[in-house]
């Protein structure tokens, strides 16, 4: 039965998918920030309120869509986090693992929704759904709903008896917790209480918990509104007050008078603590007629939802821009040299550089736009390893670093399956079991460290484990069985690492769930070459490994350096490129049948693209040698060439599937002058002189 409902448009579903990925992504967000609390019966309230509303919220649109399917499993979720909020259920680690596979199924609902425009898997959730509640049996379940004993805090009556249930049971727990309850009474201006109010709360906030935020029951002045803050902390009223940037007034509730009465007296009785002169005055403005009107219809939020096609798009035409900027600066030069530096030349020349100057302007600004951080990737990350430290038996604890770098969003895309791929790696291969590791006087928990950082042009990310290291005797073993290698031949550390990126190799005996097939560095090292980028792996045994990749921030519009080879053109990036040199031909030297050159203290391997390319020598080989050094850090080669030829902006196409697998070519690029040249990938032409 197809739950497709009549009406829905494409672009219905795709802000849809837009919202309801945001959803999913912040409420696994908030799931694993509770799952690394030390404590996790004390977690921040304000934590489930957010998972809560976005469930709520899922729910919703789903429903308004007619996507049932997803709208009764959200309201499920719902349900359940409900009950946890009131304290019905107690959370606990198996209560999470719930709601993490919960919101796992959620997850594979949406992007069905994607890929088929509907979801029908009615009797699935509905199974689902039942496994959940099964699964809930076991919890612990309390009793919440009775209001607190009221004779332990001066609280007006009219206060406790518009308390909801939730605020009730955050009012018990905080009383459970011996904390300290006081009211927060502030007087504001009905122009400015919102903004006030906001002030308050977030100054509040690091003090401990707002139970309610109420409007005051007392009378208030004409254009002013009064608000009661419910507030439990183990700070005391001194503290609160020196928190607050605007006017309060503070009343201690938890304080027991010397004789208790019956009743819990009204608020009045209870001694309030003014904050002490020298504070911020309490601002009055009047009331003008307009301004409430103004204020409602103004959008609270500076930010609008994009499709990423459209940036696309707006890219393109920015590269089409750039290829325009390279006709028009030829054409400028050729009349410069034809009628000199005068009349119209000159002022070609002059639009010319403004029109550079605007489009480097436009260029940067969508580049700004398309640019996202790490930290979406590396949350996902964190919720895989949870999941394979349960499927393998191992604890395994996530660090990570660097999360807010910024990557292009198609960069960020093609990013996933590769940092998988390598902690997956690191799980199987790596950590150890906790008896393993006791054995060898490790902690019983693992470490994966996640880091990234950006370095010039580039960004490198690390994935990096405390586990057994790699053996490289058994990488060899292994290689020699496989026929990849001779048995008399002799490698270096490096050459064994790069045996793991081989397609089809893998150290493990059996195949498991997690590995064991062969499939997995290769394709991380297929996927970051694909990205223009390049993988390293470093390992000491019984220490650990770790893998490096290192990526261009961009693949969009980019600057390169144009070299001829052989009376052919190609574009090599310039952001790989550390220098240029002009060298005679006797200081090149042979070492172990490699070319190398003494470049101040150290030893540069050259290659030789007409050699790697095929093309024919030239008379300019025996005259001139120049030498274009580029790479990443310590991985450095340098490249000669024939002739340098300047350098411009340029857009990088794909080359079809007819070219794909030419070693060392990234893509095709346009001139602007009517001639394609291809486009040198330096990840490979580093790979292939270091092999």
């Amino acid at each position: 039965m197809s739950e497709k409902v009549e009406g829905v448009t494409k672009e219905t579903i795709k802000e849809f998918l837009a919202e309801a990925d945001e959803i999913v992504e912040s409420i696994n967000s908030d799931l694993m920030s509770i799952s690394s609390s030390q404590n996790i019966e004390d977690v921040d309230p304000d934590l489930l309120n957010n998972i809560f509303r976005n469930a709520h919220s899922l729910k919703g649109i789903a429903g308004m869509l007619g996507f049932k399917d997803i709208g009764h499993l959200s309201h499920e979720l719902e349900n359940i986090l409900d009950s946890i909020r009131l304290g019905k259920i107690k959370l606990s680690r198996n209560v999470l693992d719930i709601l993490f596979e919960g919101i796992e199924f959620l997850t594979e609902l949406v992007k069905e929704v994607g890929i088929k425009g509907h979801v029908a898997r009615k009797e699935e959730v509905d199974g689902f759904i039942l496994e959940l509640n099964a699964k809930l049996q076991g919890a612990t379940t309390g009793k919440v709903g009775a209001a607190p004993e009221t004779k332990k805090f001066y609280i007006d009556k009219k206060i406790l008896s518009v308390l909801t249930e939730y605020e009730e049971h955050r009012l018990s727990e905080n009383e459970k917790s011996k904390k300290n309850i006081f009211l927060v009474h502030s007087i504001f201006s009905l122009e400015i209480f919102d903004e006030e109010l906001s002030k308050i709360t977030t100054d509040l906030k690091p003090l401990g918990e707002g139970i309610s935020i109420l409007p005051s029951s007392g009378e208030a002045k004409e254009g002013t509104i009064e608000f009661d803050i419910l507030v439990g902390t183990n700070k005391d009223a001194n503290d609160i007050l020196a928190a607050s940037t605007v006017t309060i007034t503070v009343h201690d509730l938890s304080k027991k008078p010397e004789t208790e009465p019956e009743e819990a007296p009204d608020k009045d009785e209870a001694a309030p603590i003014t904050k002490p002169a020298g504070a911020e005055p309490q601002r009055s403005t009047p009331l003008s007629a307009n301004s409430g009107a103004d204020k409602a219809v103004k959008s609270i939020s500076s930010t609008v939802r994009v499709d990423i096609s459209r940036l696309d798009s707006l890219m393109n035409i920015v590269g089409e821009l750039v290829l325009s900027k390279a006709i028009i600066g030829g054409i400028s030069d050729k009349l410069r040299a034809k009628e000199g530096f005068t009349g119209v030349a000159i002022e070609l020349y002059k639009a010319n550089r403004v029109f550079s100057r605007k489009l480097d302007e436009l260029q940067n600004s969508v580049m700004g736009i398309r640019m996202i951080p790490l930290s979406q990737i590396f949350e996902k990350m964190a919720r895989i390893i949870r999941k394979l430290s349960r499927k393998t038996g191992k604890e395994i604890e996530l660090k990570m670093y660097g999360a807010d770098t910024e990557l292009d969003k198609l960069i960020i895309e093609e990013l996933g399956d590769p940092i998988m791929h390598t902690i997956r790696n690191a799980v199987d291969h790596g950590i150890e079991s906790p008896g393993e590791r006791k054995a060898a006087g490790k902690p019983e928990k693992g470490l994966i460290t996640l880091r990234a950082s950006q370095k010039g042009n580039y960004v490198v990310i690390e994935v990096a484990d405390d586990g057994k290291g790699i053996d490289k005797a058994k990488v060899r073993e292994r290689a020699i069985e496989n026929k990849l290698i001779d048995p008399d031949e002799e490698l270096n550390d490096k050459d064994i690492y790069n045996l793991l990126l081989i397609p089809g190799f893998s150290t493990k005996d059996e195949v498991s769930e997690t590995s064991g097939r062969g499939v997995g560095m290769d394709v991380v090292k297929s996927n970051i070459s694909k990205l223009s980028g390049m993988v390293d792996i470093e390992s000491e045994e019984g220490a650990g490994a770790k893998v490096i990749l290192t990526l261009p921030i961009t693949l969009a519009i980019i600057q390169a350096l144009i070299i001829e080879l052989s009376g052919r053109l190609y574009a090599i990036p310039l952001n790989s490129v550390s220098e240029i040199l002009r060298i005679r031909p006797e200081q090149i030297l042979t070492i172990e049948k490699k070319e190398v050159m003494q470049l101040r203290d150290e030893t540069l391997p050259l290659l030789r693209l007409k050699n790697m390319f095929e093309l024919q020598e030239t008379q300019s080989d025996r005259e001139k040698i120049f030498v274009v050094v580029i790479g990443f850090g310590l991985k450095r080669i340098g490249v000669i060439v024939d002739a340098l030829r300047g350098q411009q902006d340029i857009v990088i196409k794909s080359i079809g599937d007819t070219f794909k697998n030419i070693k060392g070519i990234a893509g095709a690029t346009d001139l602007g002058n009517q001639k394609t040249v291809l486009v040198i990938d330096v990840g490979a032409l580093i790979e292939e002189a270091l092999h």
